[in-house]
């Protein structure tokens, strides 16, 4: 989806390929066999660090704390934001004192002085902690992009 959006937001013609995981886009880029891949930086950083890959941009919305000389696409192609995110979710029938336990240690962690130097030596940055916040953004997210699907034709592939 990110190089549809791209495409769509750009202008520019790609051929899409998909695949079922960065690993085999990762060792098609290294070969030649592709010309471009998103992949998160835990996947490419090293390679970014090593010279293998040139990174030209980031997807998110501000530059990486991370990795600040890299621009992120909307700098040049404007109304591009493409994240990746994860969300710790727990079973729609949790008793709610479960769930207010793991929330707390969640936060705790997230919060920790470990926890974002793991990150930074990833490349990636904190989201958020606050269930609520969490729950609005992945709400928000869905009707986002299943807007963007339906209008752009995407197919499960």
């Amino acid at each position: 989806m990110a190089v549809v959006q791209l495409a769509a937001l750009s202008g520019i013609e790609v051929t899409h390929i998909a695949y079922r995981g960065n690993a085999a886009a990762v060792t098609d880029l290294l070969n030649g066999t592709l010309d471009f891949m998103f992949g998160s930086p835990a996947e490419v950083l090293e390679l970014v660090r090593s010279g293998k890959f040139k990174a030209l941009a980031t997807t998110g919305e501000s530059r990486s704390r991370a990795t600040p000389d890299i621009p992120v696409v909307a700098e040049t192609v404007k109304g591009y934001e493409f994240r990746t995110w994860h969300v710790m979710s727990l079973r729609a029938d949790t008793p709610p004192e479960i769930i207010e336990q793991v929330r707390k240690a969640a936060t705790r962690i997230v919060a920790s002085d470990a926890f974002h130097k793991k990150l930074n030596e990833l490349g990636l940055d904190a989201g958020r902690a606050n269930g609520a916040e969490a729950e609005n953004f992945v709400q928000a997210e869905i009707v986002r992009w299943g807007a963007f699907v339906k209008a752009s034709g995407i197919k499960a592939e």
